[in-house]
């Protein structure tokens, strides 16, 4: 429901998606290498009204909070 809306919304000023993603795993995308998410790692993102956290074990995201 929710990503409907917001592609509706996209929809209505010209701009379209391909894909949504998880805060966290774009997160990992942009800072961790490979080797890194295999052997275990979690992701500390601090912001200016709210703290992230994201564990990554065996190339996937375990745990977000």
């Amino acid at each position: 429901m929710l990503f409907q809306i917001l592609r509706n919304v996209l929809n209505s000023c010209d701009l379209n998606a391909n894909a949504f993603v998880l805060e966290q795993l774009a997160s990992s995308y942009s800072i961790l290498t490979e080797d890194e998410k295999d052997l275990g790692v979690c992701i500390v993102d601090i912001g200016g009204g709210t703290t992230d956290i994201a564990i990554l074990n065996s190339g996937s995201i375990i745990f977000t909070g």
